[in-house]
C-alpha cells in the first residue's frame, strides 16, 4: 500500500517479479564510481564554479565504506536524471555539472568536502548522505546561507526548520513507522514490537510506531534496542519476541544488523512475526544480503515501485535508465532520480540563479508535483518535502511485490 498524504491509502497496484543480481551490480558501480566518475556529467577532485555554459553543484557521498553501494546507486540515479536535462538543453541555457567527493560516511570529512567546494563557488550543495554529517554540514550551510538541497535522511532532526537551508525530499522514519502499523492494524494486527537501532533514526523508528499504535488505542508489546553494530546482539530482543505471542514487527536499523537478527533467530529456531522493515534497508538490497531469508520480509519505501511502466515517477526513472545508464533500476536510484529533479525544478523557477532566490523558489513548492504521482512541500517555516510512503513485501523467487 501506499500513500502520499496523511492517512491515505490506496490498493497495490503492481504485481511485477524483480529478482536483483546484486553482487555484480555493486562491484560495477564501485569500480565505476571509484575509477571513472567524471563521466555523465559529474567531476571529481577538480573544482571549480564553471562559467556562463554550466550551473555547479558540489556532492558529497560515501562512495566507500559501509554505504558505498548505497551511495553509488544514489549517485547513478542523480546522474541520470541530470544526463536527461542536459541533453535537452540544459537549464536556463546551461549544462549542469556536480562535483562528487567521497567522504567514506566520516562526519568529519563531510564537512571538510562541503568547505572545499564552497571555497571553490559551487552555487549550492546537494544529494548528500547519511544523518551525522547532513547535521553537521547544516550549521555550515546555515552560515554561509548557501542550501543543501535533496540530501538522504529520514531523521526528524533534519527536517527542522531552524535549518533554512537543507531541503530533505524523502519523508521521515517515523512518518515511514507510523504508516507501517497504520497498514498492519487495518489487516487485522494488534500485538506489536519494535526493534530498533540506538540513534537518532532508529528513535524515530519507535517514535513513529508508538504514534500509530495510539491511534488505533494500543500500544507495544516489547520494545527493543541494540547498539549502532555490524552484528549486534539480539539474544534478549528474540527471547522476548519468542514469549510475547507478537503478531507484527517493526525493525528499524542497518542491514547487517537485521542479517544479524534473522541468523540469531534462525539458529535459536524462533520464527520471526509479521516483520516491516524501514527503508534503512531496501528490498532490492536485503535480497542481494539475505537471500531466500528475505522472502517474507515487508519493506516501507519512501519512493514509489520503481519497476512500474504505469505513468508517473516510475515509468519516467525507467525511461531515463533507458536512455543514460547500463545499470538495473532501483529504490536508491529512484530516490536520487527525485531528488535530482528537486534540483532541476528549483533551478528552473530560479532564472537569476542566485542563491537566496534558490531558497524562496524551494520555499514556495506547496503540494508541488515532481512527478504526477510524487509530491513536495517546503515553505519558510516548513521542511515537510515528500508525505510518500509505499509498503512491499519479498515473494516467493525474491519476487519484490507491492
Amino acid at each position: 500500500m501506499s500513500t502520499n498524504g496523511a492517512g491515505l491509502l490506496s490498493q497495490p497496484v503492481e504485481r511485477a517479479p524483480v529478482i536483483m543480481e546484486q553482487a555484480a551490480y555493486s562491484r560495477r558501480r564501485l569500480l565505476a564510481a571509484v575509477a571513472a566518475i567524471a563521466a555523465g556529467g559529474f567531476a571529481r577532485s577538480s573544482l571549480g564554479a564553471g562559467n556562463a555554459n554550466e550551473i555547479v553543484l558540489g556532492m558529497s557521498l560515501p562512495l566507500t565504506g559501509v554505504l558505498g553501494s548505497t551511495a553509488q546507486g544514489f549517485r547513478e540515479g542523480t546522474r541520470i536524471a541530470f544526463e536527461d536535462m542536459n541533453v535537452a538543453g540544459g537549464v536556463h541555457g546551461r549544462k549542469i555539472r556536480v562535483e562528487l567527493m567521497d567522504d567514506r560516511f566520516d562526519r568529519d570529512l563531510v564537512v571538510r568536502n562541503a568547505k572545499a567546494m564552497l571555497d571553490q563557488g559551487v552555487l549550492c550543495l546537494f544529494g548528500f548522505m547519511g544523518t551525522p554529517g547532513i547535521l553537521a554540514v547544516s550549521a555550515l550551510v546555515n552560515e554561509r546561507q548557501v542550501p543543501l538541497i535533496g540530501a538522504v535522511s529520514g531523521a526528524p532532526a533534519t527536517k527542522d526548520p531552524k535549518n533554512k537551508f537543507v531541503f530533505i525530499v524523502r519523508t521521515s522514519f517515523s512518518k515511514e513507522a507510523e504508516n507501517a502499523v497504520n497498514v498492519g492494524v487495518i489487516t487485522g494486527m494488534k500485538v506489536w514490537g519494535v526493534v530498533y537501532q540506538d540513534d537518532g533514526q532508529g528513535k524515530a523508528a519507535l517514535a513513529g510506531v508508538q504514534t500509530g499504535l495510539a491511534r488505533h488505542q494500543l500500544k507495544t508489546s516489547i520494545e527493543a534496542a541494540f547498539p549502532p553494530a555490524a552484528s549486534p546482539d539480539f539474544g534478549d530482543a528474540l527471547a522476548r519476541i519468542q514469549s510475547s505471542q507478537l503478531g507484527a514487527l517493526v525493525f528499524g536499523g542497518s542491514a547487517p544488523a537485521l542479517a544479524a537478527l534473522i541468523s540469531q533467530a534462525k539458529s535459536k529456531g524462533i520464527k520471526l512475526p509479521a516483520t516491516t522493515v524501514l527503508s534503512v534497508v531496501s528490498p532490492d538490497a536485503a535480497i542481494a544480503l539475505l537471500g531466500d531469508d528475505a522472502i517474507g520480509l515487508r519493506f516501507t519505501q519512501p519512493v514509489p515501485y520503481p519497476f512500474s511502466v504505469r505513468p508517473g515517477a516510475s515509468a519516467e526513472y525507467l525511461r531515463a535508465v533507458g536512455r543514460h545508464s547500463s545499470e538495473p533500476p532501483s529504490f536508491i536510484g529512484m530516490e536520487g532520480f527525485l531528488s535530482a529533479r528537486l534540483m532541476i525544478k528549483a533551478l528552473q523557477m530560479t532564472p537569476s540563479l542566485q542563491r537566496t532566490s534558490l531558497v524562496a523558489s524551494l520555499e514556495s513548492m506547496s503540494n508541488y508535483p515532481l512527478t504526477n504521482d510524487f509530491r513536495v512541500t517546503f515553505g519558510p517555516a516548513d521542511r515537510s518535502g515528500a508525505s510518500y510512503v509505499d509498503t512491499m513485501i519479498v515473494g516467493h523467487g525474491r519476487r519484490i511485490i507491492r
